[in-house]
């Protein structure tokens, strides 16, 4: 056949996944394509953890991810955890630091991630095309890439194209295409890492709050994360609200404790009895921004009464508001801000220790594109790595 390439292994997407899983393969003497739409590797790792790129974290366990089936990703983070990526970083003289919640971090930035991916692939002879547009996928004997009257083929088809999250970086649906071209299933998508947005009525009283920012508990059902809450225009963000974004569906209620570090119906009768004749609006605003003390608490209707004045059970009413604000969101911001997607291929049809397809032999999804999805704080990217590299050990 004419205008034809043999590879022992294809990979559709030059981000994390795809490049850890190139730069193994490689290593393992095969020859290796690398394919992307985009005209550059790694974007998402560039924009990782704003420049600096969380790229794992100390804790990697299962309970950090979500998937339908919640064993999938035990074996690759067991096999492929944080240190072993660190030995890359070592051999490259990438200096990393450690923030809160076990974060790793580079000093330097996102872009010493991708640099030292690429010259891993480039050591081992990968071959990388970039502002490539994939016109038709078959598969007989092997597997065959058409783009642009030339065919590329392989005995091994790794898709590693990631979710449809953040597409202003060029994120798209085509990994989910492949799969249900196989006849694979794909679980709905739904943006996870999310800001949440406000019903209308809860809008008119919250709005005038945005741009504050506090310490806080969000509930959903018997999920609990601790971290900054920040107040937007359109509804609340900030990484506790992130985290709880991935669980939180339609018409559930979150409850969210603003004061989550003392006990405030305590706090306010020890007021109550020391200081009998201080305002009740100013004792809260030790504690919490004038503005927010103002919507969540009926000033006009206690106007400049002390402590003294009012009743234990106002002061307990009052403490419970602050500790236990139930919110029902309208919504979600959407896939355009976030950053990651929840849902994807069904990892119930995929080998969780080569990440082959079980009914398609060649085949192979990692990384973001299957029905895994990690927590904020270096997750996400650590399972690119893992699953990268096991599927690198096979392909």
């Amino acid at each position: 056949m004419k205008n034809t390439t043999d590879f022992d292994v294809i990979i559709i997407g030059a981000g994390a996944s795809g490049l850890m899983c190139a730069l193994v393969a490689g290593q393992r003497a095969r020859r290796v394509l690398v394919l992307d739409h985009s005209g550059r590797p790694g974007r998402k790792i560039l924009a990782s953890g704003g420049g600096k790129c969380n790229f794992s974290n100390y804790s990697i366990v299962a309970g950090n991810y979500i998937s339908q089936n919640e064993h999938f990703c035990k074996s690759a983070i067991k096999r492929y955890g944080v240190y072993d990526f660190l030995e890359l970083l070592y051999k490259h003289d990438i200096a990393f630091e450690e923030r809160e919640n076990e974060q790793l971090f580079c000093t330097g930035s996102s872009a010493q991630i991708v640099n030292m991916l690429l010259d891993e692939c480039k050591q081992v002879g990968v071959e990388i095309k970039l502002n490539t547009k994939i016109e038709e996928i078959r598969h007989s004997q092997h597997y065959s890439i058409y783009i642009s009257g030339h065919t590329y083929t392989a005995e091994s088809l790794v898709i590693a194209t990631g979710s449809i999250a953040y597409p202003q970086i060029g994120a798209t649906g085509i990994g989910y295409e492949i799969a249900r071209q196989f006849d694979m299933s794909v679980i709905s998508t739904r943006p996870g890492l999310t800001p949440l947005i406000y019903k209308k009525r809860d809008y008119k009283r919250l709005h005038a709050l945005s741009g504050i920012s506090l310490d806080v508990s969000v509930q959903c059902k018997k999920n609990v994360f601790n971290g900054a809450l920040l107040f937007t225009h359109r509804g609340i963000s900030g990484p506790a609200v992130l985290q709880i974004s991935n669980l939180w569906q339609e018409g559930m209620m979150l409850s969210i404790n603003l004061l989550p570090k003392i006990d405030l119906k305590e706090t306010l009768m020890n007021y109550k009895s020391s200081q009998p004749r201080s305002e009740i609006r100013t004792l809260l605003s030790k504690y919490l921004p004038k503005k927010v003390v103002s919507g969540f608490v009926d000033l006009q209707e206690i106007g400049r009464k002390t402590i003294s004045e009012l009743t234990d059970a106002y002061l307990e009413e009052i403490a419970n508001g602050i500790h236990n604000w139930h919110l029902q969101p309208a919504g979600v911001e959407g896939f355009e801000k976030a950053e990651i997607c929840v849902g994807g291929v069904d990892v119930n049809g995929i080998s969780s220790k080569t990440f082959e397809s079980v009914s398609e032999k060649g085949l192979y999804f990692i990384g973001e594109v299957l029905d895994v999805s990690g927590w904020l704080g270096g997750y996400n990217l650590h399972w690119a790595w893992a699953s990268g590299w096991c599927a690198g050990q096979v392909v």
